[in-house]
């Protein structure tokens, strides 16, 4: 199956840290896209 990339819209710099460290702890390898201004 193909990894799909993964969209990340947050303006706060420790909820996307935290997102990123849940997604790495739970082994999602996916590429992930951040922008903070949706």
């Amino acid at each position: 199956m193909d990894n799909k990339v993964i969209l990340l819209v947050e303006d706060n710099a420790r909820d996307e840290a935290l997102t990123l460290r849940a997604l790495k702890k739970n082994n999602i390898a996916n590429e992930v896209v951040v922008t903070r201004d949706g």
